[in-house]
């Protein structure tokens, strides 16, 4: 992405990447949405993401902690080429995201 807008990626700074960075997963993130509000046959509201770096255990309990809904949904982004290794997580807000998760069939399983 920024080998695209930049002919010379050494003059890129570590905030512009971080930048590029949060827009991918954030296209990611509301593509993967997306899917799951199609499926629900709703809309899913969304906000912004947050870069953050912090351990995995340290985050997830602080989310749960805030929250209260016991799931998240973990991916990885991976781009060896780059030197770019990330993880996503989605953090259900709301009991109701439970309840419909719980009336999808298994057949929507590919």
């Amino acid at each position: 992405m920024l080998q695209r807008a930049v002919e010379d990626l050494s003059s890129v700074s570590t905030e512009m990447g971080r930048d590029a960075l949060t827009e991918l997963c954030n296209m990611m993130a509301n593509g993967f949405v997306d899917e799951w509000a199609a499926l629900f046959d709703t809309t899913i509201d969304t906000g912004s993401p947050v870069p953050v770096q912090d351990p995995e255990r340290t985050l997830v309990a602080r989310i749960l902690k805030q929250y209260g809904v016991g799931l998240f949904i973990r991916s990885r982004l991976r781009i060896p080429r780059h030197d770019v290794n990330a993880a996503i997580y989605v953090f259900p807000g709301k009991a109701e995201f439970l309840d419909k998760l719980s009336g999808v069939g298994l057949e929507v399983i590919d």
